[in-house]
């Protein structure tokens, strides 16, 4: 049994909370891990996600989510999740006042070629969670426009992936979108690249294949992150986007899973809204 999961850890450098997620907002924010499953002769699993420093606030297929205002922790729970069958038939998910409703995104994550899921009769080809957390963007951001170069500067203690800054000049009738790629900067390490013109399509998904996610779950998140990652709604923004090591994803949200799979992928991009 393999598990792959993804998902977009969004938020500003002034402010040291952010949600994980996989949908994104209408107001240029995010939110949403979702986990695939891939099983040969394991036909139920129980899985938990842990918020070690946050809460969790949505879950789909409903199953037990476990927060506590008062207490910076929380669980997402799925017990008894039977493996297989027929997902021909879904049922919508509820809506959130701002947020883009799952409904909408249910067809694009379910398109994919995982395994079926029942959650107490709920059927889909994912499980979803999402919730705040809190995180300190490390990689220093500076670049000059007229230049057309980007400086990034990894000031954390682990290795950052497939590290992009996408810039907007223009306005809403004429706009272009400049991307410069810093590729992955270990601890400590400074790399200046320079802004091109370029395809969005497969900047993100040729990273996720080569982790192992199939072609299909790599294009369910392309489809659903390459507008708000390249080309959100709002003219003259400047967007920063890297993916974390696993390590550190498995320590802000441990997961448990019974039985234990034989490969667990959990990738989760960052996407930092560059103020000023």
């Amino acid at each position: 049994m393999e598990l792959h999961e993804w998902g977009v850890m969004a938020g500003c450098p002034h402010g040291g909370e952010y949600f994980a997620t996989a949908r994104p907002e209408i107001m240029m924010m995010v939110k949403q891990p979702v986990v695939y499953v891939h099983s040969e002769g394991v036909d139920e699993m129980d899985l938990s996600v842990r918020f070690e420093n946050g809460r969790p606030t949505d879950m789909y297929p409903e199953g037990t989510m476990a927060s506590n205002v008062l207490v910076p922790a929380g669980n997402v729970i799925w017990n008894d999740v039977v493996i297989g069958g027929s997902c021909e038939k879904t049922v919508g998910a509820k809506a959130g006042m701002m947020r883009i409703p799952l409904e909408d995104l249910i067809p694009t994550l379910s398109n994919v070629d995982s395994d079926c899921l029942d959650v107490n009769g709920q059927k889909e080809r994912f499980l979803f969670y999402e919730g705040n957390l809190s995180f300190e963007n490390r990689v220093e951001v500076t670049y000059d426009v007229d230049q057309q170069t980007a400086t990034l500067k990894n000031n954390g203690d682990k290795t950052v992936y497939n590290v992009m800054l996408a810039h907007q000049v223009g306005n809403f009738i004429d706009a272009e979108t400049y991307t410069a790629m810093a590729g992955d900067l270990a601890a400590g390490e400074e790399k200046t690249v320079d802004f091109k013109v370029q395809d969005t399509g497969g900047l993100v998904k040729s990273d996720m294949v080569s982790l192992g996610f199939t072609n299909m779950e790599a294009d369910a998140f392309v489809n659903i992150w390459d507008g708000p990652f390249f080309f959100p709604t709002n003219a003259g923004f400047t967007n920063l986007i890297y993916r974390l090591d696993q390590s550190e994803y498995d320590e802000m949200l441990p997961a448990s899973v019974s039985p234990q799979p034989t490969k667990f992928v959990r990738t989760m991009y960052v996407l930092v809204d560059i103020v000023g």
